[in-house]
């Protein structure tokens, strides 16, 4: 069976959507064709194409930007920066002169269409047709997922047709193809073949990319692929099985990427700085926390502040500050305490963790981690990507105002900015790999499922943009035209003929224009040429002429000689 390809579904649909909303000549879905196709249906009459002396004025539809909008859309995409070996350069792709999007990728496309076109769209359009693509967007972003729950499928088919259905709302009948109709098949695909990243056509377009650099002569591509692969697969089998792990290898490095990948290593110089001790106790405090040999020092802590103070056994938040405030001075004693006996069972980590941080550490303006790269904000600000924000779910306490005594500890989402990286403690040979951060609360700023039915559901449909901006359309030369014109006047016969057989047989004649009258007079004249050849058809050949002549005087005399035969009788 056939399986459809998400990636080029998905493409597909950036594109009509881009195309519609920017009025990208050769991806738009709009233009004069579309309006008067629907002012023949007879629906959205007010958005037909006013005419003019040399252009043609369309009124800005509800999913056109105004020009205004398409610059904050624009802007939006070459103002965006993402992290290393996320997509490519979009500011690449943005063409704040002609105020469009050129060159996009499949992969581009799939960013774009799932994470950063809901972001773009916050302020332009309006709020129901923006919601509407911004579901659609989030369709792609749950079909797409590594992880699916299959209880939720059917939900997800029946949120897509109301989607689509609003879309059909605000959008012209001409944008709605067959690859906004493949999406509603794309559910029930992954009911039965499992996710979508298994199936779809990105690693093979990567693998074609591979097969494109064996090509060494162009007059024999296959020859030259069928010859690297072949030798490719012998250099790997003879590398993994005959070759001993302690033998040199040629092209092969000798640092592998596993190694890379699980390394730490700073990408600047240092720069030693004096740090102050609230700075040092909260940098502390977060390295303990995500550790997880302390844990049970935490644990021990806080039974003793309970104990230590029984008014405030019941308030929850002063304890987590107290111990906030404590922890590190004691955590030293009680280590301190543990290591006077010979045989303890305090962990060497424990031991120089405990002993705090030095007040004059190294900094970092990047630093590899685990096969990411980190950057702080300055040097963020400097590079065409941006590594310094970093999204992570941290176990917080969470208060309804400043007067809960009450709080609740859950996960809360942060948004982390870095600003410097190391920190180097105090009887320790290695230096500490967690960054020193700056947690601000992320606020969600999407429009969820939930709040979208009430915000779009019940209004009435918009079709018109406020305003007298508009897209005109230069007139067509003489020979489109005529065309065109053409075009219709065989449409507006066959609309009579179609007429008149329903009517009955008409008594009077068709009177014809004057443009009709003179090509039918032209038709009926002969031209000379045409004359002598018709002559020359018709004129038989001498020959002939005697044959026939001879026949005909051979029974004439026939005929003459039976009657004189008869007078004689007679």
């Amino acid at each position: 069976r056939h399986i459809l390809d998400v990636m080029h579904i998905e493409k597909n649909c950036c594109d009509a959507i881009l195309g519609t909303v920017l009025n990208i000549p050769g991806k738009t879905k709009d233009g004069a064709a579309s309006r008067l196709d629907m002012v023949d249906m007879g629906i959205r009459t007010d958005l037909k194409p006013t005419p003019g002396p040399k252009r043609a004025k369309l009124p800005l539809a509800s999913w056109n930007l105004l020009l205004d909008e398409k610059k904050i859309l624009c802007s939006s995409f070459f103002n965006m920066t993402v992290p290393v070996r996320f997509c490519s350069n979009i500011r690449n792709l943005v063409s704040m002169e002609d105020l469009r999007l050129v060159g996009l990728k499949s992969h581009d496309c799939h960013t774009i269409m799932q994470i950063l076109l809901p972001v773009a769209l916050r302020s332009v359009l309006e709020k129901p047709v923006r919601y509407a693509i911004i579901q659609f967007c989030l369709f792609f972003k749950a079909i797409c997922s590594k992880v699916i729950d299959v209880s939720k499928l059917q939900q997800m088919q029946a949120d897509l047709i109301d989607t689509v259905c609003l879309l059909e709302k605000f959008f012209p009948p001409s944008f709605f193809d067959v690859m906004i109709h493949l999406t509603v098949h794309l559910v029930r695909e992954v009911e039965l073949c499992g996710p979508v990243f298994l199936r779809w056509m990105y690693p093979f377009e990567r693998y074609m990319k591979v097969f494109k650099g064996y090509v060494r002569s162009r007059h024999f591509p296959e020859g030259c692929i069928a010859e690297n692969y072949i030798v490719e697969e012998a250099i790997e089998f003879c590398s993994e099985r005959m070759l001993r792990e302690d033998d040199i290898t040629v092209g092969i490095p000798s640092r592998s990427l596993s190694g890379l990948c699980n390394g730490c290593k700073p990408l600047s110089g240092a720069t030693m700085v004096t740090v102050s001790a609230k700075q040092l106790r909260l940098a502390h405090l977060c390295v303990l926390r995500n550790t997880e040999d302390a844990i049970p020092y935490f644990k021990e802590h806080m039974e003793l502040l309970e104990l230590t103070f029984p008014k405030f056994t019941k308030n929850k938040r002063w304890l987590r500050e107290k111990q906030n405030a404590t922890f590190g001075d004691w955590l030293k004693e009680r280590v301190a305490n543990a290591m006077s006996v010979p045989d303890n069972d305090v962990s060497e980590t424990m031991r120089w963790m405990a002993g705090g941080l030095r007040h004059e550490v190294p900094t970092f303006s990047g630093y590899h981690v685990s096969g990411v790269d980190f950057n702080t904000k300055s040097r963020d600000n400097v590079r065409s990507v941006q590594n310094s924000g970093v999204f992570l779910l941290a176990d917080a306490m969470q208060v309804a105002s400043a007067k809960d005594r009450k709080p609740r500890t859950d996960d809360m989402d942060f948004y982390v900015v870095v600003r410097c990286s190391d920190k180097d403690y105090e009887g320790a040979n290695d230096e500490c790999e967690d960054p020193e951060v700056d947690q601000l609360a992320f606020i969600p700023t999407m429009p969820s499922v939930e709040t979208f039915d009430d915000v779009v559901g019940h209004q009435p449909s918009i079709h018109m943009r406020d305003g007298d901006e508009g897209i005109w359309i230069v007139a067509p030369s003489n020979r489109a035209a005529a065309a065109k014109a053409i075009a219709l006047r065989m449409k507006a016969v066959q609309m009579k003929r179609t007429s008149s057989k329903d009517a009955g047989p008409s008594t009077t004649p068709k009177a014809l224009s004057p443009k009709k009258r003179v090509v039918s007079a032209k038709k009926k004249e002969v031209s000379p040429k045409k004359k002598v050849v018709q002559t020359k058809k018709k004129t038989r050949s001498p020959k002939k002429k005697t044959k026939a002549v001879s026949k005909k005087s051979v029974s004439k005399t026939k005929s003459g000689n039976s009657s004189e035969s008869n007078k004689i009788k007679d």
